[in-house]
């Protein structure tokens, strides 16, 4: 469901980028409505973050580039779309969780000849190898819904669930392409780990190049740069999600502005591990 590319990370003797400066990351994006419309290929570009009094930048979108004959069609079929991103989030910010989460393998199975139907969830295609649920639908004709109805508590399908893989295929383009196409989903589940950072600016940036899915409710770390995450020695790693600041949750583009607010930051992290 995504093809992407993004610059490398700004080493010591590059000078750091800010907020409308020419280094940028980029992400080539695509999803498909329950109606079936598809923004195939959508190329988001972000710049690497940097808060000091910088502007927001809005990112662009651009044409996408002409795919390769050999590689498949990836698709996402979403449950119907709410108006507010902020529905989307979960009701609160999850509590921090350092010890292990589950990992569980579950199998869905759709209604015969509705292959194309809605799924009941929402899905964030911005990593490479894990898809990120950002909305679990309320309807009740759904596979998602039905799954969780009979399911164990501790092994329903919630909004921050990692999908790492879908019938045996492990990468996301492969993994939609699955979910389009095949009546019965073997998926594996990975819960995520929910971990606090508090960083202090003090007028510096923090330094991450971030990635975000146009209609999500996260932030994807890319790249841990020079700044202030970096000097103050957090174990935040690229694939890490920030899914609130401050306590605050919302949209993607919510979330980065949040980041511009006074010091400290509390950063909730989720972690697919």
């Amino acid at each position: 469901c995504t093809t992407g590319r993004s610059e490398p990370g700004l080493s010591q003797k590059r000078r750091p980028a800010r907020v409308g400066a020419r280094h940028r990351s980029a992400m080539f994006a695509c999803c498909c409505s329950e109606e079936g419309g598809l923004y195939a290929g959508q190329v988001l570009q972000i710049p690497t973050l940097d808060e000091r009094n910088a502007p927001l930048a809005t990112p662009r979108l651009l044409e996408p580039p002409a795919a390769k004959a050999d590689t498949p069609k990836a698709k996402e079929y979403d449950s119907p779309k709410t108006d507010a991103a902020e529905a989307r989030a979960p009701a609160a910010v999850p509590e921090s969780r350092a010890a292990p989460a589950q990992t569980f393998k579950i199998t869905l199975a759709k209604t015969p000849g509705r292959q194309k139907a809605p799924m009941g969830w929402r899905l964030d295609c911005v990593a490479t190898s894990v898809l990120y649920i950002f909305e679990v639908s309320s309807d009740t004709s759904t596979p998602v819904w039905a799954y969780n109805a009979t399911a164990p508590e501790d092994k329903r399908l919630q909004v921050g669930d990692y999908i790492k893989s879908v019938n045996g295929q492990t990468e996301v383009n492969m993994m939609t392409a699955a979910i389009e196409k095949d009546e019965e989903l073997e998926l594996i589940i990975q819960q995520p780990t929910i971990l606090n950072y508090t960083v202090q600016k003090n007028g510096a940036s923090l330094g991450l190049e971030l990635k975000y899915w146009q209609a999500g409710t996260t932030l994807m770390i890319g790249a841990v740069n020079d700044g202030a995450v970096k000097r103050s020695g957090l174990n935040i790693c690229p694939g890490d999600r920030i899914i609130a600041v401050s306590g605050a949750l919302g949209s993607s583009e919510a979330l980065l502005q949040k980041l511009r607010g006074p010091d400290p930051l509390v950063l909730t992290i989720s972690r697919c591990s």
